[in-house]
């Protein structure tokens, strides 16, 4: 299976809350997207296209078709002038550093405040009307990443900058992967134009549009696609100990350098519904990190990577 890498920016048409972890009443969200996010988002916008009456199967068939066809990078946070539209995309990376991860912009490389920059939140509760008052215990605030932000007295529009490692052509399915343009047709049909990711979509969250620019912001275009089994996507960067822009799986007995993360997935369990099947439990170190003693890492279909040591055999 031959492996191409396509950069790709969205930009961000509304508030974007990236489920992290609940302090009190308060749900966090991430300062960046991770690849799964993405994975489901295309699987939803994709199924009814594929499917006119989609039942639950068909979307579990679609997401296995993108997860062979699609590998998605993280989506890290830009933004551009809103007044000065050709100005250069400034966008933030994590890196690790003592103990803790910072944020720089690129392409300064400048610490900011990502949070201060880029992160609001809105409380909300549902009401007790037969006393008048606001219902006990239902109180609770939203973090989200704002669509617009001021940034050195410049309004600035949110942009999602990342990308996608795809395999074209055709499957045993019949359903046919193609390049065209700079997009990502399936059977025909435009996959990542237009996407809702993240949660509180039921109240216009996670909106995002893809843009005609398609810098490769992340510069993963010159990280070396190895191919090494039938299936399987691995990537191997062009210098050792560089910085990693996913969760990478941790092993005992391997050199990290980076914030270690339990990580549990929330899918969708045929018999009980949505987000009430746990998968993918594990320990990651978290974006911005480091693997010193890899230098090639194999991206799974959720996105996650896992780092492998090279070796003339392979894997």
């Amino acid at each position: 299976m031959k492996w191409l890498y396509l950069p790709l920016t969205y930009r961000v048409l509304g508030p974007v809350h990236i489920g992290y972890r609940s302090v009190g009443i308060i749900d966090r969200t991430r300062y960046y997207v991770p690849a799964k996010n993405l994975w489901a988002a295309v699987t939803a916008n994709l199924t009814p296209q594929l499917h006119p009456n989609p039942q639950a199967n068909d979307y579990q068939t679609v997401g296995k078709l993108v997860q062979q066809h699609l590998r998605f990078s993280y989506f890290f946070l830009a933004a551009r002038s809103v007044e000065k539209p050709l100005t250069t995309l400034k966008f933030y990376l994590p890196q690790y550093q003592q103990g803790l991860t910072i944020y720089c912009e690129y392409p300064d490389g400048d610490e900011v405040d990502i949070k201060a920059l880029f992160v609001s939140s809105y409380v909300s509760t549902a009401l007790d009307y037969s006393h008048h008052a606001a219902a006990a215990n239902l109180l609770h605030e939203i973090e989200y990443l704002q669509p617009h932000v001021q940034i050195r007295d410049d309004c600035c529009e949110t942009h999602l900058v990342g990308g996608v490692w795809v395999a074209l052509g055709a499957n045993p399915s019949g359903v046919e992967i193609q390049k065209q343009e700079g997009k990502i047709l399936v059977n025909g049909l435009p996959a990542l134009d237009l996407l809702t990711v993240g949660g509180e979509r039921g109240y216009g969250f996670g909106r995002l549009e893809l843009t005609t620019n398609h810098t490769d912001h992340l510069k993963l275009g010159i990280w070396e696609i190895q191919e090494r089994d039938p299936t399987g996507l691995c990537i191997k960067p062009p210098e050792r100990s560089a910085r990693i822009l996913a969760h990478v799986k941790y092993e005992i007995g391997k050199d990290y350098d980076g914030i270690l993360e339990p990580i549990v997935g929330r899918d969708w369990d045929t018999r009980k519904g949505a987000g009430r099947l746990l998968s993918g439990g594990g320990v990651y170190v978290a974006p911005g990190g480091c693997c010193p003693s890899s230098s090639t890492y194999a991206v799974d279909g959720w996105g996650f990577w896992v780092a492998r040591l090279d070796s003339p055999g392979g894997l």
